[in-house]
Protein backbone atom coordinates (compact mmCIF):
# COMPACT_ATOMS: atom_id res chain seq x y z
CA UNK A 1 0.00 0.00 0.00
CA UNK A 2 2.78 2.19 0.53
CA UNK A 3 4.26 1.63 -2.52
CA UNK A 4 0.99 3.10 -3.73
CA UNK A 5 0.92 6.24 -1.99
CA UNK A 6 -1.29 5.34 0.68
CA UNK A 7 0.11 5.27 4.79
CA UNK A 8 -2.67 2.66 6.19
CA UNK A 9 -2.98 3.17 9.60
CA UNK A 10 -4.50 0.52 12.03
CA UNK A 11 -6.51 0.52 15.34
CA UNK A 12 -5.92 -2.69 17.37
CA UNK A 13 -7.32 -3.02 20.01
CA UNK A 14 -5.50 -5.54 21.70
CA UNK A 15 -6.42 -7.63 25.12
CA UNK A 16 -8.71 -5.22 26.88
CA UNK A 17 -7.65 -3.93 30.02
CA UNK A 18 -9.76 -2.81 32.80
CA UNK A 19 -10.86 0.06 31.49
CA UNK A 20 -11.76 -1.26 28.45
CA UNK A 21 -13.60 -3.86 29.67
CA UNK A 22 -15.73 -0.96 31.33
CA UNK A 23 -15.90 1.04 28.39
CA UNK A 24 -19.52 1.79 26.26
CA UNK A 25 -19.84 1.83 22.27
CA UNK A 26 -20.27 5.11 22.94
CA UNK A 27 -16.90 5.79 24.52
CA UNK A 28 -15.32 3.70 22.04
CA UNK A 29 -16.23 5.08 18.91
CA UNK A 30 -17.16 8.58 20.23
CA UNK A 31 -13.92 8.50 22.49
CA UNK A 32 -10.87 6.50 21.15
CA UNK A 33 -12.36 5.41 17.93
CA UNK A 34 -12.97 9.58 16.52
CA UNK A 35 -9.77 10.69 18.14
CA UNK A 36 -7.59 8.21 16.18
CA UNK A 37 -9.52 9.31 13.03
CA UNK A 38 -9.03 12.91 14.20
CA UNK A 39 -5.05 11.74 14.46
CA UNK A 40 -4.95 10.32 11.32
CA UNK A 41 -7.01 13.26 9.29
CA UNK A 42 -4.51 15.91 10.90
CA UNK A 43 -1.58 13.53 9.40
CA UNK A 44 -3.24 13.68 6.20
CA UNK A 45 -4.10 17.19 6.47
CA UNK A 46 -7.86 16.22 5.29
CA UNK A 47 -10.57 12.99 5.08
CA UNK A 48 -9.07 9.99 5.01
CA UNK A 49 -10.61 6.47 3.63
CA UNK A 50 -11.78 3.95 6.73
CA UNK A 51 -12.43 0.35 6.31
CA UNK A 52 -13.67 -1.66 8.71
CA UNK A 53 -13.76 -5.73 9.17
CA UNK A 54 -16.68 -7.58 11.21
CA UNK A 55 -17.36 -5.69 14.13
CA UNK A 56 -14.70 -2.69 13.33
CA UNK A 57 -17.10 -2.19 10.10
CA UNK A 58 -20.09 -2.11 12.31
CA UNK A 59 -18.40 0.22 14.49
CA UNK A 60 -16.83 2.17 11.37
CA UNK A 61 -20.40 2.58 10.20
CA UNK A 62 -20.82 4.19 13.36
CA UNK A 63 -17.72 6.21 13.80
CA UNK A 64 -19.17 7.44 9.87
CA UNK A 65 -22.14 8.50 11.35
CA UNK A 66 -20.27 10.66 13.68
CA UNK A 67 -17.11 12.42 11.54
CA UNK A 68 -18.62 12.31 7.98
CA UNK A 69 -15.93 15.77 7.65
CA UNK A 70 -13.07 13.53 8.61
CA UNK A 71 -13.56 10.40 6.34
CA UNK A 72 -12.75 10.35 2.67
CA UNK A 73 -14.87 6.74 2.17
CA UNK A 74 -15.85 4.08 3.93
CA UNK A 75 -15.58 0.21 3.26
CA UNK A 76 -16.95 -2.57 5.53
CA UNK A 77 -16.17 -6.13 5.07
CA UNK A 78 -18.38 -8.65 6.93
CA UNK A 79 -20.28 -6.12 9.30
CA UNK A 80 -23.44 -6.76 10.77
CA UNK A 81 -25.22 -3.77 11.57
CA UNK A 82 -28.27 -5.60 13.48
CA UNK A 83 -27.40 -9.07 15.32
CA UNK A 84 -31.11 -9.17 15.92
CA UNK A 85 -31.83 -8.73 12.56
CA UNK A 86 -33.82 -11.94 10.60
CA UNK A 87 -36.90 -14.14 11.27
CA UNK A 88 -37.50 -16.33 14.20
CA UNK A 89 -34.34 -14.87 16.36
CA UNK A 90 -30.83 -16.31 16.57
CA UNK A 91 -29.39 -19.17 14.44
CA UNK A 92 -30.16 -22.26 16.46
CA UNK A 93 -26.21 -22.35 16.47
CA UNK A 94 -26.18 -19.29 18.78
CA UNK A 95 -28.94 -20.43 21.01
CA UNK A 96 -26.98 -23.82 21.34
CA UNK A 97 -24.08 -22.29 22.89
CA UNK A 98 -25.88 -19.18 24.31
CA UNK A 99 -25.44 -20.63 28.18
CA UNK A 100 -21.57 -21.49 27.43
CA UNK A 101 -20.83 -17.95 26.22
CA UNK A 102 -22.75 -16.12 29.39
CA UNK A 103 -20.48 -18.73 31.30
CA UNK A 104 -17.31 -17.44 29.25
CA UNK A 105 -18.27 -14.01 29.76
CA UNK A 106 -19.29 -14.36 33.30
CA UNK A 107 -15.69 -15.96 33.84
CA UNK A 108 -13.60 -13.73 32.11
CA UNK A 109 -15.27 -10.49 31.63
CA UNK A 110 -15.65 -10.36 28.16
CA UNK A 111 -16.33 -12.63 25.16
CA UNK A 112 -12.37 -13.44 23.83
CA UNK A 113 -12.07 -13.10 20.01
CA UNK A 114 -11.53 -16.72 19.33
CA UNK A 115 -14.93 -17.50 20.93
CA UNK A 116 -16.58 -15.11 18.31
Amino acid sequence: MRARGFRPLLLDWGTPGEDELRMTFDEAIGGTMREALSAAAECAHGPVPVVGYCMGGTMAVALACLATGEISGLAVLAAPWDFHAGFGGPPPAISAVGAALDGMIATLGCLPVDAI
